[in-house]
């Protein structure tokens, strides 16, 4: 018997085999089941999920109860910071928030990743320190931002500068990834940005190091539901 034969042999005896795997309705009534005994019972416990989920991947987690509060912390932040100059997504709400910043502190200057032309936000952002994004869904079990690709049309600010800032609304806490990918078109689920704490690797000598491949240090502020 050839090689070849003897390959044809054994998937033809195996497809012969009766699987022993539960059908697929019932593996996915059995998934279901155990996601949602691990949902939380309220928006605080959703909250406090996200939270210890941040604090496990080694970010840096704060909430507010109204902007103005946000914009205190994110001031105190940036004047803590060694630059003048922060970058933004470029998505509205970033650019309210630069826009109050720079009022406020005129020696301050934001930079947009998507109004820069692609073959030159590399040059620019790289020697930008520190960056303000946000996201359309913040993942509450993993701590993970998702953003669709089609939002920013740029990753660059959520990986080029050391400090991430980010800034979550509530409502756009969701319980899991699977929560989050049957709200997103189709589209939107082809080409995404997911970030879940600070860039880290143990590879060399499993020393942990930050900043390897990414933001040294990410900080989630969570703008709470004012309504």
């Amino acid at each position: 018997m050839s090689s070849r034969d003897k390959i044809l042999h054994r998937i033809r005896t195996a497809r012969s085999i009766a699987s022993d795997l539960a059908p697929e309705r019932q593996v996915e009534e059995t998934l279901e089941t155990a996601i949602q005994q691990d949902i939380p019972d309220s928006a605080d416990a959703l909250k406090q999920q996200f939270a210890s989920a941040l604090q496990s991947v080694s970010a840096r987690f704060e909430s507010s109860a109204d902007i103005e509060h946000l914009y205190g912390l994110i001031d105190c932040t940036l004047r803590h910071g060694k630059d003048t100059r922060f970058a933004i997504t470029g998505t509205d709400f970033t650019r309210e928030i630069a826009e109050h910043v720079c009022s406020r502190y005129p020696d301050y200057a934001s930079v947009s990743a998507r109004d820069i032309e692609s073959f030159e936000r590399v040059k620019q952002l790289e020697s930008i320190g520190i960056s303000i994004v946000d996201c359309a869904y913040a993942i509450a079990d993993t701590g993970t931002l998702c953003v669709p690709f089609s939002n920013v049309q740029t990753q660059l600010p959520f990986i080029l500068p050391e400090t991430v800032i980010a800034v979550v609304k509530e409502q756009q806490l969701a319980v899991n990834h699977r929560q989050v990918f049957a709200s997103l078109s189709e589209k939107e689920r082809r080409n995404m940005i997911l970030i879940t704490g600070a860039s880290r690797t143990a590879d060399i000598e499993k020393i942990l190091f930050l900043g390897a491949h990414g933001p040294g240090e990410l900080i989630v502020f969570l703008l709470e539901d004012i309504h």
